[in-house]
């Protein structure tokens, strides 16, 4: 197949959010492309399913925090379309309200789940629910920030981790 890159072309993100009772908001992200020529069921349409079931999981109440679900476009490409949601959210003032940002990408990848984060915190709630699952692989922390799609979020003050447990557990 020949493949090319556009300059310029558009592309879009698709974003969907459950107001929640405070503005303090909880962002999970996952990227709809992928490279041609890889595995693209785990990088990245798995995750994505994942982000998809969790937003068709939640309850139909308010939550107490608001949740977005972001499908980024041009992951593969500089991380374009996290930079660009960060970008107009910034604009909106609203950059400051994502508290926590949970980047789901090659959730499939390899026996035990990878999380990278350098929030301690973060990766022992993630561990702790694990365990209390009682689930049998064994999650390795990536003690590192995650240099993906959650990059501009982390840049603005948000606790991030990637290809996180707490999606697989729910997916």
């Amino acid at each position: 197949a020949a493949v090319r890159w556009i300059h310029g072309a558009r592309t879009g993100n698709v974003a969907g959010t459950l107001p929640g009772a405070s503005r303090e908001e909880i962002l999970f992200v996952a990227h709809a492309d992928t490279k041609y020529n890889t595995p693209g069921a785990n990088d990245n349409a798995a995750s994505m399913i994942c982000l998809l079931l969790l937003a068709q999981a939640m309850p139909a109440a308010r939550p107490r925090r608001t949740v977005t679900f972001l499908a980024t476009a041009a992951e593969e490409r500089g991380y374009q379309g996290a930079k660009h949601y960060a970008a107009v959210r910034r604009e909106k003032g609203t950059l400051g309200d994502i508290k926590v940002c949970i980047n789901l990408d090659s959730l499939t990848y390899g026996p035990n789940l990878q999380i990278a984060t350098r929030d301690e915190a973060l990766a022992r709630m993630i561990l702790d629910v694990h365990r209390d699952l009682g689930l049998q692989s064994k999650p390795k922390v990536l003690h590192q920030d995650d240099t993906m799609d959650s990059a501009p979020f982390l840049a603005a003050g948000a606790r991030t981790a990637a290809r996180t447990l707490i999606l697989r557990i729910l997916c």
